[in-house]
């Protein structure tokens, strides 16, 4: 049994195709951020890294990676990730590149690792030939608010109802 890798994590059927979804080996997507800094920090939830998003003014922040994926198969993707932070209302979004439903939600953010969504997978339509991006953003923020994200599991579900986790 393939026990995964340091930087893809453990194996998982289907595979996570999320790249370096831990944030531990520096070679996953490149993340960018809009009203803020976006980077690697020494604390994971997992391991010993993660992405943080840090506001620099008041108002927003938003950083995020685009086309994470792209479909081949139209079949629903499906994802997850674990999220802590000391911003007092967040937003994570997940934004197809071709037509579709953009989805967002916000989830709880605190001091400790939380998973976002709490109690299920967030299940996604996507077109055959669209990719998928990713953003987070810190609403109503104040300067040196942080979000910090972590083990992101995101696969393209072999059922069609994202229970494969």
């Amino acid at each position: 049994v393939d026990s995964g890798t340091p930087c893809q994590g453990a194996a998982k059927t289907p595979p996570n195709l999320m790249k370096d979804p831990s944030f531990e080996c520096g070679d996953g997507p490149v993340w960018s951020a809009q009203m803020g800094d976006v980077d690697t920090a020494a604390e994971g939830r997992t391991g010993t890294k993660s992405v943080r998003g840090t506001a620099s003014a008041t108002g927003a922040l938003s950083f995020g990676v685009s086309s994470v994926v792209t479909s081949t198969s139209g079949m629903p993707y499906c994802i997850n990730l674990w999220l802590k932070g000391t911003a007092t209302d967040a937003r994570y979004e997940v934004l197809p590149s071709v037509g579709g439903q953009a989805y967002s939600f916000s989830p709880p953010v605190t001091g400790s690792w939380e998973r976002a969504p709490l109690a299920s997978n967030l299940k996604l339509p996507v077109a055959a030939g669209a990719s998928l991006s990713l953003r987070v953003r810190i609403i109503n923020g104040q300067p040196g608010q942080t979000i910090f994200i972590d083990d992101i599991d995101l696969w393209e579900s072999t059922s069609g109802n994202c229970d494969e986790r």
